[in-house]
């Protein structure tokens, strides 16, 4: 599709939204104001000590052994040197290490799908 077409499609698309908009009308009374403090003072409860993440996902990324907010790259990237590092066919002449490296994937596929799905 070239850029004026996209451009086009675009301009089209925020004028059907403003007459959209035009043909509702907006009263004070539709707002619930009280409402709305609650769920702010419910807010800054939860998120007083800064942004939390739930423990999976902290884990998740201790796993991969990456910093917490990384991105979607960076997490693919540290996932993949993992599993080349800890494969187990890597450790076939040693059984423990083989058993614990198979192990140690498992916690680390699902610590991925983990990130990759949130």
């Amino acid at each position: 599709m070239s850029i004026t077409k996209r451009i086009k499609r675009i301009a089209k698309a925020k004028l059907y939204r403003l007459k959209k908009l035009k043909e509702v009308k907006m009263d004070e009374s539709s707002f619930d104001f009280e409402e709305d403090k609650e769920d702010h003072a419910q807010f800054l409860k939860n998120h007083r000590n800064g942004w939390q993440e739930d423990p999976k996902t902290t884990e998740a990324f201790r796993i991969l052994e990456i910093p917490s907010g990384s991105t979607l790259k960076e997490i693919t990237r540290a996932y993949r040197a993992i599993c080349k590092r800890y494969h187990p066919d890597r450790f076939l002449s040693d059984p423990e290490k083989q058993r614990y490296a198979h192990e140690l994937l498992i916690k680390v596929n699902a610590a991925y799908q983990h990130l990759i799905t949130k």
